[in-house]
């Protein structure tokens, strides 16, 4: 894909790799992290670096806060509601974290459920970040389950915000299936419980990418959508 129109998709899609977790790592404004390709598989690896590159990441100036909210949260919210140990880790270093956004974000969600975080969250491509997060954090299916069950939003035609849900949910779980093999694997295994499992499992990334142009073009231009 060409660099405008995968910068165009970021955009878009909050917006649809903004960046998500579980794609390619990217170029931070000319700067390649690799926390993304740690965090992508942490729950393969359990990378035992995790604290100490977190923090190094988090103290970045870069990484933009309103960007990453969605991720860390989704990740790290659902890590600590499993793994007490690094929970614990993060406890203890949490003073070297130097933005104040992201200290305080990390304050919340040591001391809050993963689970209370979702049910306030409303349906959104940010809502599909985290859990996304969430499930290459843990590797607990009941991620990739919100994800299918938000695919049923991309033939909303009147609201915008839940196309995106839905298109995001239905692009990133092709893209992700592609990538990772556990959960082509789930995917193959549960497919005659949704029907857009199986067009999902056929069809290539680029082309559902280009539907959702499509779309967003027709809806725009009737002047449906700004």
């Amino acid at each position: 894909m060409n660099p405008a129109k995968r910068l165009f998709i970021s955009f878009i899609l909050t917006i649809l790799i903004s960046p998500i977790f579980g794609q390619d790592s990217y170029a931070y404004d000319g700067y390649r992290h690799d926390f993304y390709n740690m965090v992508n598989t942490y729950y393969l690896k359990k990378d035992t670096n995790l604290v100490k590159e977190t923090i190094s990441f988090l103290n970045d100036p870069n990484v933009c806060y309103n960007i990453e909210k969605p991720h860390l949260t989704g990740f790290f919210g659902a890590l600590f509601s499993l793994n007490t140990k690094i929970k614990n880790d993060f406890s203890s270093t949490i003073e070297e974290i130097t933005n104040t956004d992201f200290k305080r974000l990390f304050v919340y969600l040591l001391v809050t459920n993963i689970d209370s975080i979702e049910s306030k969250w409303l349906l959104s491509t940010e809502y599909n970040d985290m859990n996304w997060s969430a499930y290459f954090a843990t590797g607990d299916m009941k991620y990739i389950n919100l994800l299918i069950s938000n695919m049923k939003y991309d033939t909303v035609r009147t609201d915008k915000m839940l196309f995106f849900t839905g298109a995001s949910a239905k692009w990133s779980l092709c893209s992700n299936s592609q990538q990772h093999k556990e959960i082509m694997a789930y995917l193959i295994k549960v497919q005659r419980t949704n029907k857009l499992i199986s067009e999902i499992l056929i069809k290539p990334p680029s082309e559902i990418e280009d539907s959702i142009f499509a779309i967003d073009k027709r809806q725009r231009a009737n002047g449906i959508w700004k």
